[in-house]
């Protein structure tokens, strides 16, 4: 912990296991929050070992940050008087007290703000163990309280990127891959969606009062194919900019539309029919039980309840898979790009085969020839199925996470294994794509990969 930070209550030695009750819990007595993507020097100082050591991100123990950079938009989440001393006026700070719930923690914290640099404000002395070996992409959640909490107007939760607290903050707030901060009502924090909510409400009511409940039932119950729900963002992204096809020679960035279409355009409508989908299945298993009233109803019910929700997580997780693989075939195919989808090969099942299965099995085939290519949204240890593919052929991997550490693309770069990022994920310095040299853009594997070095591969 830094030596300024003043050390009111809470234990040091309480570990940092965060979960969703207690973040949750705490966004609901904000009146305003604060969400922050942790870049690689957000949290370099905390890993800085000894002095000329190394730190994970490649910063070293030297380095004079010992806190987090903010983004001038969500400078305004605090309401503090800024000050400045006589021989630095350019320095404006102001200390607050911070409260961070995971370890009981207050301490007096600092914001800086360097005029003569708009862009760069900090907050520092913070608990320097809660950002030790944070996984790529990790978040930083914090709100504003009316009243004081545990001596402070303001606390924070770190948020490791690989835990599922990340996911559900991702939902909530929806977090995608470029995002960087932002400040949120207090709203979000009961999980609102107001146009959404406000519709489907409506309708339900509407439904109610006629008496045909069960139409509304019956109308929400089947999900879209998830290839109808993919080419409904697609045909929507086309319009939108004006385009024939998902032509990737034709898109200069074909990586961030691929984002675009399935992070944003889809989602949202998934989000749609999910609020309908869902709720017309709770209100049929309320109607089922027949109870005297809505707690009885909810208690017999609660097994099949359960049954929903467990139901929707995994049903989003299978959607973004399919989803990212639909938009990638899409895309070969209006490139004009021979592929086989989904073949099995010695003992996996690649998303992709290019040209075709027989090429890459071919004993003449070459890395110049064909080549493997597998799409997962989130990776972790799941890029190793790639690994027991054995064949000459190039074996390249498709993904939009940004949460890869340099230590896994090193292991994939070791395994002879390529990978696929969108353009804005590739030139970023907050992610450890950049200078990865087994790491490139979509828009180089298109150009380079398959029409320099494979043009066999176009038809």
């Amino acid at each position: 912990m830094d030596n300024n930070s003043q050390l009111i209550d809470g234990d040091l030695n309480v570990e940092l296991d965060n979960n969703w009750e207690l973040i949750s819990d705490w966004m609901k007595r904000s009146e305003s929050i604060i969400v922050k993507k942790l870049s690689r020097n957000d949290s370099a100082w905390a890993d800085a070992r000894k002095s000329g050591e190394e730190a994970v991100s490649g910063q070293h123990a030297t380095s004079k940050q010992n806190g987090i950079y903010l983004p001038v938009r969500v400078v305004d989440f605090f309401k503090v008087q800024a000050q400045s001393t006589s021989d630095k006026p350019h320095i404006l700070f102001a200390d607050l007290f911070t409260y961070w719930p995971a370890s009981g923690q207050t301490l007096c914290s600092r914001l800086t703000r360097y005029t003569n640099k708009p862009s760069e404000t900090q907050l520092t002395r913070l608990p320097k163990e809660h950002f030790q070996d944070l996984s790529p992409a990790s978040l930083l959640v914090g709100g504003r309280v009316n009243h004081s909490a545990n001596g402070a107007n303001y606390w924070f939760i770190v948020v490791d990127s690989e835990s599922e607290d990340a996911e559900r903050l991702e939902e909530v707030f929806d977090i995608g891959v470029e995002f960087r901060a932002d400040i949120f009502d207090s709203s979000y924090a009961h999980g609102d969606r107001a146009w959404e909510m406000a519709k489907t409400l409506d309708e339900i009511d509407a439904h109610l009062q006629s008496g045909t409940i069960s139409d509304f039932i019956r109308s929400a119950a089947v999900f879209p194919h998830p290839q109808e729900m993919a080419r409904q963002a697609q045909d929507h992204f086309t319009k939108y900019y004006n385009l024939k096809n998902l032509d990737p020679f034709k898109i200069a960035c074909p990586g961030d539309a691929i984002m675009k279409i399935s992070r944003e355009i889809e989602y949202k409508k998934y989000k749609t029919y999910e609020l309908r989908h869902r709720a017309a299945q709770i209100i049929q298993i309320l109607q089922r039980q027949a109870a005297a009233n809505l707690t009885q109803a909810v208690v017999r019910g609660f097994s099949e309840l359960n049954e929903v929700f467990l139901s929707a997580s995994q049903h989003r997780r299978s959607r973004a898979g399919l989803s990212f693989e639909y938009h990638i075939a899409r895309m070969l195919k209006d490139g004009r790009i021979h592929h086989e989808a989904q073949k099995v090969t010695s003992r996996r099942r690649p998303d992709f085969v290019l040209p075709t299965l027989d090429a890459v099995r071919s004993s003449q085939s070459r890395a110049d020839e064909a080549l493997l290519l597998s799409a997962k949204t989130t990776l972790r240890e799941r890029w190793k199925q790639l690994s027991m593919e054995r064949f000459a052929c190039g074996r390249f991997l498709a993904t939009v996470d940004d949460r890869v550490s340099a230590e896994a693309i090193d292991e994939m770069s070791k395994e002879g294994i390529c990978l696929i990022v969108p353009e804005s994920l590739k030139s970023s310095d907050e992610i450890c794509y950049r200078d990865k040299s087994n790491v490139i853009a979509f828009r180089t594997f298109f150009d380079d990969e398959v029409v320099k070095r494979r043009p066999g591969l176009r038809y």
